[in-house]
């Protein structure tokens, strides 16, 4: 740039050389006054991009600073004019005054983010322009019409907000019937009213945004809900599209600071530095080439008219680095369970009764989590919805009577905390109806928890490929089509491979908080205080073993990355017991198998050369072999297979450096979710058409890339008792009402209709049978007109027009005798029908 302040705003010029500066536009050749009484800064020279239509006073007839045709500066050089910053553009200034000495760096917000070509390269944001965000949305929708009456925006940035700062919200395809305006709006953060806040709403007819204007401090990570309350909005979509649950937000903060992007490509320049000329002989030549494991570092010099500045340069070096290299594959999923204890109201066969339903949770049971419980045998007359029960953190529930499933989901605001005994009873008023032979229901059951660990494994990160962390996606669309959520996890390091040898089983039931726990003592056999200084894994927890004494061994908890939880001396459920020796006996619960709860010795791997083999490093890379049986050279899928050094991927992974990296993350309701990559492949909201894979997730538009935003949304994995949580993608709306008792349904388009399940409202109906078409409506007379708040103009059989505003119906003249319900005949005869 070539201007001294500080305080521009809006669109900043970059790339062109300054010159001697005028005191006065009008007279741009006048040489008698010096610096800095000659405050006006041109580009280049007096004169150097003119003629210029976009520059010339005609166009400029209201901006003060422009008092001819020439030169595109004002004062200090700030940019003025319908097109500053131009720098010398050749597309945009005639033949005979074009000057090439500059180079053009484009000031678009979303071109610059996204770094699609060398035009765009070195770029810069907008002055004031910071690291975007994302805002929560939701709606008050007119009944019936579906348009929009009022918006509640949610934001919380991870810097604070200050007065000043503006938020541009984009909200593509959305238009304001009443056009551009200015609606009141209310704004909350941590249950205090902010004031000095406002909102404007733009729309050009088919696009339109948000622009909110903060008028006080607000801290970083501090929830604001900015809500819209005055009449003047009436935001509509087109049909069958809905409106966005969320959407990104430029944020301005208008202090003049400006961001420049350097990518692999940008452009080089030359030129010599002399006292009067500072950027002398200024040329663009060839485009920088940065190798990557290049450590690159960065200076920037201020320059006037006449001279040039000291420099600043970065404080830290940057490494040039590559993207990292992919997952190499999943090695295991678990669902996260825990038992529960059942009991009745009573046994009478086929009767309803009440169900008591006793858990101690393995772990933290927060917001939303639910628990699916199988009832095997129980039935009801109806799928029971808003179920209330007598527990106030299990508080609600529902049967889903086609799965024999009773979910019992936590309360808004209330934590089922870990190893805390709930006790929850559902009345028999509800009508669960015991199983049809008496006393036949079981006492006890493995509850399914929303809840998952995952497991993979990727090539260990390198100096030239470096890793952050990892996104996750989940859906319930098999084909990846809607109903994607995205959360990020830290990469972990220190998870490795593990060398488990079983020294015994666990002889009593362990708390999550315990320190020390009980194995067979092995007696004459070796001592085990060779385990001291060294890990035991019981379950999914690693414990740190501090002392030993006969068959007690002293722990501390919850080591290497895992968490402290609840042990049982058996699984399976029902009636299952353990001896001492490990043997199982008894009658497990359904699907399950009495199994006795094992004490490893646990020689873990990753990034400790303490512990493990190859001075804790895993370079146990095995063959990828078609036979995963246990006698064969294959490998098997399973987090408990990772010693072996199975690479399970045709063909076989490379890992560059040698070494594995093994990660974990339990995805659990109420995870932040975040913003930064798009669901599959796709620059939309979701896949349009077609099977996505989400081979090449790309970055939603006007993101940060290497920048995931967490929003306020939370996300609750889907529950397989509840069909109305499952995901559904809108492919139609009702043209005619239905009763609760049609068995025809009639839709605007009925193309993807065929042998599916839909929903409508909260119901769910199953279309079989061949489509067929149909007279929907007889328009009589022509509607035209705007309807009050958005209403749709319609008319009568009678002519009589609906919608209010300046609603009016064509022919004027009415038909008599119609009504509702009458015969309409054809004219002409010989079975001449509608078209």
């Amino acid at each position: 740039g070539n201007s001294m302040d500080l305080s521009w705003s809006g669109t900043m010029q970059f790339g062109a050389t300054g010159s001697a500066c005028d005191n006065n536009i009008e007279v741009p050749f006048d040489t008698t006054a010096v610096f800095p009484a000659k405050r006006f800064c041109s580009m280049y020279m007096t004169g150097s991009n003119d003629p210029d239509p976009f520059d010339s006073y005609v166009t400029n007839f209201d901006n003060p600073y422009v008092l001819n045709s020439q030169g595109n500066s004002g004062a200090n050089g700030a940019p003025i004019g319908r097109n500053p910053g131009r720098a010398g553009r050749v597309s945009l200034v005639s033949a005979s005054s074009v000057k090439t000495t500059g180079t053009y760096v484009t000031d678009t917000s979303a071109a610059c983010r996204a770094g699609t070509n060398r035009v765009n390269n070195p770029c810069a944001l907008p002055g004031g322009e910071d690291w975007n965000t994302v805002v929560a949305l939701s709606y008050t929708q007119t009944a019936g019409s579906g348009n929009v009456t009022a918006v509640v925006m949610t934001v919380k940035r991870d810097r604070g907000i200050y007065p000043g700062n503006m938020l541009r919200i984009n909200m593509p395809g959305t238009t304001n019937s009443l056009g551009s305006t200015d609606p009141v709006c209310t704004v909350m953060a941590g249950g205090a009213a902010l004031s000095n806040w406002t909102c404007m709403w733009t729309d050009d007819g088919t696009n339109g945004y948000f622009t909110i204007s903060a008028g006080s401090a607000v801290l970083a990570m501090t929830e604001v809900t900015i809500t819209t309350t005055s009449a003047d909005l009436v935001l509509q979509r087109s049909a069958g599209r809905l409106f966005p649950p969320t959407a990104v937000a430029t944020v301005n903060t208008g202090t003049g600071r400006v961001t420049m992007l350097f990518r692999n490509g940008s452009s080089a320049v030359t030129y010599t530095s002399a006292s009067g000329d500072p950027l002398g002989n200024y040329r663009a030549s060839t485009y920088i080439a940065i190798p990557a494991n290049t450590i690159v570092s960065f200076r920037a010099y201020a320059y006037n008219g006449r001279f040039k500045s000291a420099v600043a340069s970065t404080p830290v070096q940057v490494r040039a680095i590559q993207k990292p290299d992919p997952p190499a594959y999943f090695a295991e999923m678990d669902h996260r369970s825990v038992g529960v204890k059942l009991t009745y109201g009573r046994n009478n066969a086929s009767l309803p009764t009440s169900v008591t339903v006793t858990v101690s949770p393995n772990l933290d049971l927060t917001n939303g989590t639910t628990l699916d419980i199988h009832l095997r045998g129980f039935t009801s007359t109806a799928i029971i919805r808003d179920i209330t029960t007598d527990n106030s953190v299990f508080a609600t529930g529902h049967f889903n009577s086609n799965l024999s499933t009773l979910v019992l989901k936590v309360a808004e605001g209330m934590t089922a905390a870990k190893g805390v005994e709930q006790v929850i009873t559902i009345d028999e008023a509800y009508g669960l109806i015991y199983p049809s032979v008496r006393g036949s229901a079981a006492t006890g059951q493995v509850a399914l928890i929303n809840a998952f660990s995952l497991y993979w494994v990727t090539p260990f990160p390198r100096t030239n490929r470096p890793r952050k962390g990892f996104v996750i996606q989940a859906t319930t669309d098999r084909n990846w089509l809607s109903d994607i959520h995205t959360v990020t996890v830290p990469d972990k390091l220190n998870n490795g491979a593990e060398d488990l040898i079983r020294i015994g089983y666990l002889q009593e039931y362990i708390t999550a908080t315990q320190t020390n726990l009980t194995i067979l003592d092995p007696g004459a056999g070796p001592s085990l205080s060779w385990l001291v200084g060294k890990y035991v894994k019981v379950d999914l927890e690693v414990m740190r073993v501090n002392n030993v004494t006969a068959g007690m061994i002293f722990v501390t908890r919850g080591q290497r990355s895992t968490n402290a939880n609840v042990h049982q001396m058996f699984k399976g459920g029902g009636t299952c017991a353990c001896d001492t020796a490990g043997v199982a006996t008894g009658t497990p619960a359904s699907g399950l198998v009495c199994s006795c709860t094992q004490v490893f010795a646990a020689y873990i791997q990753a990034t400790d050369p303490s512990i493990g083999k190859f001075n804790g490093f895993d370079k146990a890379v095995g063959t990828a072999g078609n036979t995963p049986a246990a006698s064969q050279d294959g490998c098997k899928i399973g987090a408990i297979y990772w010693p072996l050094g199975c690479n399970v991927r045709n063909p076989p992974v490379t890992y560059a450096t040698g070494l594995r990296s093994f990660q974990n993350f339990m995805l659990t309701p109420g995870e932040a979710e975040a913003q930064w990559l798009t669901n599959c492949g796709s620059v939309g909201d979701t896949c349009t058409s077609g099977t996505c894979q989400c081979s090449t997730p790309t970055l939603i538009p006007n993101m940060d890339l290497g920048s995931p935003v967490h929003t306020v949304q939370k996300l609750y994995p889907r529950t397989s008792g509840d069909p109305l949580s499952w995901s559904g993608v809108p492919i139609a709306t009702l043209s005619l009402q239905m009763s609760a008792t049609v068995r025809n349904i009639v839709l605007n388009d009925a193309r993807q209709a065929s042998a599916s399940y839909l929903r409508i409202d909260d119901e769910l109906v199953y279309v079989h049978g061949p489509r067929s078409r149909g007279v929907v409506r007889v328009q009589l007379y022509q509607p035209s007109g705007t309807g009050d708040n958005g209403a749709t103009c319609q008319c009568g059989v009678a002519g009589n027009s609906t919608g209010g505003g300046s609603c009016s119906c064509y022919p004027s003249v009415k038909m008599t005798g119609c009504g509702t319900g009458g015969v309409l005949g054809t004219i002409g005869g010989g079975g001449l029908g509608f078209l």
